[in-house]
């Protein structure tokens, strides 16, 4: 019985107020004595007293800091890390619940010159993304990973609550799935030890018994897993050697896959698709407003909140890749389509359409191997793309194909995918799934310019920063 209490008063100890952050202090109000810690904002020195805004990078909201000025150094500067004791009280000013009336301030580590972010001035979006140890101390990165936060948890939600197993797919494989050879091999370096202790690369040598890529899709894990689990997804990285460096172009990226089991209709899986988007839409719209507003203002780009409120309420276009096709011939001027889309033609079908498309039934040559034959036309397959405003393609997938000797000769040449064509013969389920871009979806929902923005750290075909 003594020990169960020292363990509930530690418990009690540790999650006292000094440890919340700036957001919950500002949520839950706990007057008194407290203790905080952040970066400097803002300061407004009088005569008597210092008024410091102070951020921890958690709320969009700062926390205004009372201070004697007796108490300001010379090394209390902007950007500045400070821990602060004082009293948490209410506060009289307009704009703001509460204040920290300070009673001991700590510069914990000075910001000294030169710093490349200087405050209250706004930078360009590729300026920031020069600093990456600095870019998180800026308005719009800050609103912005708080919002990629808020979306990747809704997407866990959203799958969760609608009964999906999380499946970690593995980011080293032997499969290249989309088949496209835009992947990046995987090797060792052979370090040997020099006389004198320095280390020097003699040479790559093969680390596993066959060729294995860093994975471009996690699809052919989840049609595994789905052969006994029927509903799973995953939410990982992947990897694209494109030599593109356009703002549309990332190497490292995530990807949000589905599988879905015992599904005969395509319909069922652009369902899951529109219902998933518009779950993460709407939890922006009601939940995160302000750090959506913060965003737009501090970057400069249009407010997305009524566009998203419109899109929501809407339901997404549905045609077929022939009535999309003669969309474009009768409509627009662009170059004439056979079997693909160019992006201009993702686009235009989107603002004729004014909205997001479904494109359905696509050409067999234009996609995978896996994808099922349609049947009413074997020269179709039953794949979608999902077409979004001023991006173009955000989401792909499509019904599996399970026949067998439909599937042989597609994969005949590669002894890789023998166990894929396997589990057509061993009680398998027709499945069905999608994949989909996460920073695509950033980028179209927050109205960002450059993909390079949607993620902390970018990589691109020469540039690694970091």
């Amino acid at each position: 019985m003594i020990w169960r209490g020292l363990v509930r008063n530690y418990c009690t100890t540790a999650a006292s107020y000094s440890r919340l952050s700036i957001s919950q202090l500002l949520k839950e109000k706990p007057l008194g004595d407290c203790q905080i810690t952040g970066w400097i904002k803002s300061a407004r020195k009088q005569k008597e007293t210092t008024f410091l805004n102070i951020s921890d990078g958690s709320s969009h909201k700062n926390l205004q800091i009372v201070v004697p000025t007796s108490l300001i150094g010379q090394d209390v500067k902007h950007h500045s890390a400070i821990r602060v004791k004082g009293e948490l009280v209410e506060s009289s000013h307009r704009g703001q619940d509460l204040e920290l009336q300070a009673q001991n301030l700590e510069v914990i580590n000075s910001c000294t010159e030169p710093y490349p972010i200087q405050p209250r001035k706004h930078f360009s979006q590729g300026f920031v993304r020069k600093f990456p140890g600095y870019k998180a101390k800026t308005n719009s990165t800050a609103a912005l990973l708080r919002l990629r936060n808020h979306m990747s948890q809704e997407i866990n939600r959203y799958f969760q609550q609608n009964g999906y197993i999380h499946i970690h797919t593995p980011v080293i494989t032997s499969n290249d799935c989309e088949g496209g050879g835009e992947v990046f091999r995987v090797s060792c370096d052979n370090i040997e030890k020099k006389e004198d202790n320095s280390k020097q690369v003699s040479g790559k040598e093969e680390y596993f018994d066959k060729p294995v890529y860093l994975t471009v899709s996690g699809q052919l894990h989840l049609e595994a897993i789905c052969n006994g689990i029927s509903k799973v997804y995953t939410f990982n990285p992947a990897f694209r050697a494109e030599k593109g460096r356009t703002r549309r172009h990332l190497s490292e990226f995530w990807m949000v896959e589905a599988e879905l089991a015992f599904v005969e209709d395509l319909e069922d899986v652009l369902d899951v698709m529109e219902n998933l988007i518009k779950h993460v839409a709407k939890a922006l719209v009601d939940h995160h407003a302000e750090d959506m507003n913060t965003y737009a203002t501090s970057a400069k780009v249009q407010n997305r909140l009524e566009y998203i409120s419109r899109m929501i309420e809407n339901k997404f276009h549905r045609i077929s890749f022939e009535e999309a096709r003669t969309i474009l011939h009768e409509n627009s001027e662009l170059p004439k389509v056979e079997d693909d889309f160019s992006r201009e033609h993702e686009l235009f079908l989107c603002d004729h359409l004014q909205g997001p498309v479904f494109v359905s039934n696509w050409p067999k040559s234009s996609k995978p191997f896996y994808m099922r034959e349609c049947h009413h036309d074997c020269s179709l397959v039953s794949s979608v793309d999902l077409l979004v405003p001023g991006v173009g393609e955000l989401c792909g997938g499509g019904l599996r194909e399970l026949d067998a000797n439909k599937l042989k000769s597609s994969i005949a040449d590669n002894p890789d995918l023998d166990w894929y064509l396997d589990l057509r013969t061993k009680g398998s389920a027709p499945t069905g799934g999608f994949g989909l871009g996460f920073e695509r979806l950033i980028q179209w929902l927050l109205d960002v310019e450059n993909i390079k923005d949607t993620i902390p750290f970018y990589r691109t075909s020469h540039e690694c920063i970091l």
